[in-house]
């Protein structure tokens, strides 16, 4: 079950989706967070650079989603800074089947 996060600029969502993530150069595991139209926050221990392209795989409901994006920041320090260890990714275009993620998870149960 997902949490809605009012926001004044638009609605995100506060979800665990387990995913696997690849830059290219550097490949890790993490946990999808926190979803809005345009992007997402991935928690993880294993960091890409703000600005690499990123290629994320993940599942939801038995539904495979491939999503592409840039890397646009990184918290390194869980704790300190109240936001956990992970990046955060913009999906300029984000694909009919992440909209529908979003669009199912934004609607009551």
């Amino acid at each position: 079950m997902s949490s809605v996060v009012p926001d004044s600029r638009e609605r995100r969502i506060v979800e665990g989706i387990s995913s696997v993530w690849s830059t290219g150069k550097l490949h890790g595991e993490g946990w999808i967070q926190n979803l809005s139209r345009e992007g997402l926050f991935v928690r993880s221990e294993r960091l890409p650079e703000p600005g690499d392209p990123i290629a994320l795989v993940c599942y939801f409901e038995r539904e495979k989603l491939e999503l592409r994006g840039e890397v646009r920041w990184t918290s390194p320090v869980a704790g300190g800074t109240g936001l956990p260890r992970g990046f955060g990714v913009h999906l300029p275009l984000p694909g009919r089947a992440f909209l529908e993620l979003y669009r199912r998870l934004l609607e009551p149960q």
